[in-house]
């Protein structure tokens, strides 16, 4: 738990759990207010194009959720599985949160100005381009996420449970603190909440290093080696030199120390 604790206080993780927390917010205040208002007529949201929308068509309702579904789901497989390789976490991250305000403003546009057709369909079409970008949030944060428990090996799950417990209390906070925008501007209250935490987020962000940057702690294959503010906790490990190489994937922290030197002829 001490090594935790250290992990805790670092700059990165104080500004990882606050960003996630605001990614969370969105996403509960999505589920909630923003559903609702595509499915319920009210006063509020006249003018607006994409409020009640979905008022007496369910199936209309199912076919772009399911439109959103796909496109998210195959973003993030392609972030994923390539994205990550080329671009560090923190980069897909930023890049995913711009995108969010892009996505928010085409949400405004086809909200304002989607009775015309044709406006309509290309304001679809880049919304759904901007989603595929947006949607690689998600896998940056948990790989990022994965990067700073490296050094905790030992607590990892308690990590990792943090994370879930950030998430939902954000859901909570978003579909809480959200209220009054929806109530009072319909749909275009539920993008102003967006924008707001998205905002904070992308800030916190800011602050975020990648491991291996000045002053960001070094991981090597999802281990901490030496640094100023973690320490080495195998400086004074007794397994001879041979048998520190890079054989195999240490799979326990006492196996380690095996990456420093290359494996002998």
């Amino acid at each position: 738990m001490g090594e935790y604790l250290l992990a805790e206080e670092s700059q990165q993780l104080r500004a990882f759990l606050p960003g996630w927390l605001c990614i969370g917010a969105i996403t509960g205040l999505w589920f909630s207010h923003g559903l609702y208002q595509l499915q319920v007529r009210r006063s509020a949201g006249a003018g607006q194009y994409l409020a009640g929308r979905f008022a007496d068509d369910d199936t209309g309702l199912f076919v772009a959720l399911l439109l959103y579904a796909v496109t998210f789901s195959v973003g993030a497989l392609l972030w994923g599985y390539g994205g990550l390789r080329r671009l560090r976490e923190v980069a897909i991250m930023r890049v995913a949160l711009a995108a969010m305000f892009g996505v928010c403003a085409t949400l405004w546009a086809l909200n304002h100005g989607g009775d015309a057709a044709g406006r309509r369909t290309l304001l679809v079409a880049t919304f759904l381009g901007l989603l595929l970008v947006e949607s690689g949030f998600a896998p940056a944060a948990v790989a990022y996420l994965a990067r700073l428990s490296g050094h905790v090996a030992s607590d990892r799950g308690l990590v990792l449970g943090l994370y879930s417990v950030v998430s939902g209390g954000g859901a909570l906070l978003g579909t809480a603190l959200s209220a009054p925008f929806a109530g009072r501007l319909a749909l275009d209250g539920v993008l102003l909440a967006t924008v707001l935490p998205a905002a904070i987020a992308l800030l916190l962000l800011g602050t975020l290093r990648e491991p291996g940057e000045a002053g960001a702690t070094p991981i090597v294959r999802g281990h901490t080696v030496t640094g100023a503010r973690f320490p080495d906790p195998y400086a004074t490990s007794t397994i001879p030199a041979e048998r520190r190489c890079f054989g195999a994937r240490p799979r326990t922290r006492r196996q380690a120390d095996r990456i420093r030197t290359p494996c002998p002829p």
